[in-house]
């Protein structure tokens, strides 16, 4: 899930979708086992996969990038909006 479905159109916004991801983490909480073999199977399937790889070096500087672009951001604030009467 992520703005690719929103773009589609299945959902109206991105906090819609991660309610609806945060909806099936909890349902999988319940289900230990169930929750254990989808991820085996979702590693299984990442080290079956013979595409090409990505040299470490190119993932450690995408990392870093990243890591330094959202230093230079403010954190978010919660600002509470009265409700109007």
């Amino acid at each position: 899930m992520g703005l690719t479905e929103v773009e589609r159109g299945r959902f109206l916004d991105p906090s819609e979708a991660v309610f609806a991801a945060m909806q099936v983490f909890m349902e999988l909480d319940a289900y230990p086992d169930l929750r254990e073999e989808l991820f085996r199977r979702e590693i299984t399937a990442s080290l079956e996969d013979k595409g090409p790889g990505i040299p470490a070096e190119e993932v450690f500087a995408k990392l870093k990038a990243t890591i330094n672009k959202a230093a230079g951001h403010k954190p978010p604030t919660w600002v509470k909006v009265p409700y109007p009467s």
